[in-house]
């Protein structure tokens, strides 16, 4: 068999087992990645998504943070879970959904020192406002979320009367945190694994790396 001809048959099974590989990669990455869920993209369950986010928690009027709080969406973007790290060890995790069955927002609440609250409400005025018992306090409780200039604001009352009459329980504002703002921005730069680039290589090597029509060639010619 000619040199030439026997090069240019080694390029040519060289470059379908690349593309082949290409392929199985990429069939792989997308298979792994769950598909939306076609249940909850109505615009009912989007009301409480400007909670969603990694927020520093103050007390309303005080510059000494209580609290780290990640609210972010699971299960295909229908269920809200907080994740509440207080800075007195307080801890504690909620989960939220919207019951487009009977049209209300409902929340489970529980924490490291075995605290249960559920709470159930609606979006009033752009500001979700639930509201349920406290069993283990004898108590009533509601509270309400809204947002406030990029941050969100948490209230809380409670009722020994049966809601005649309701008390303060705390007054809290989530301030985003400075170092989410570049995350999220690193996160919709960053190339996927399966996108073939050299954006990442250092310029005095990428110089040096020949492009794919000149590898093609020098297979198939002397050099």
């Amino acid at each position: 068999m000619h040199p030439v001809v026997e090069r240019l048959r080694i390029a040519l099974v060289f470059t379908m087992v690349l593309f082949a590989g290409g392929n199985v990669l990429v069939g792989r990455v997308l298979a792994a990645e769950p598909a939306p869920s076609a249940k909850c993209v109505g615009a009912a369950y989007r009301q409480f998504d400007f909670w969603v986010g990694d927020w520093d928690v103050f007390d309303v009027g005080s510059s000494i943070p209580v609290a780290h709080a990640r609210i972010d969406l699971i299960l295909d973007g229908c269920v809200l879970r907080e994740d509440y790290q207080g800075t007195d060890g307080h801890k504690g995790q909620s989960f939220t959904i919207y019951d487009a069955a009977r049209r209300v927002w409902h929340q489970s609440w529980v924490t490291n020192r075995g605290e249960l609250l559920e709470i159930e409400g609606k979006i009033e005025n752009g500001e979700i406002i639930l509201s349920g018992e406290d069993r283990a306090a004898g108590s009533l409780v509601r509270g309400s979320w809204k947002p406030q200039n990029g941050d969100v604001r948490e209230t809380a009352v409670t009722s020994t009367d049966g809601g005649n009459t309701w008390k303060p329980w705390f007054d809290l504002v989530f301030r985003r945190k400075a170092s989410a703002v570049g995350d999220a921005h690193t996160s919709e730069t960053t190339e996927r694994p399966w996108q073939l680039s050299t954006s990442n290589i250092k310029p005095q090597f990428r110089r040096m790396m020949p492009p794919p029509w000149k590898l093609f060639w020098r297979m198939i010619l002397p050099l």
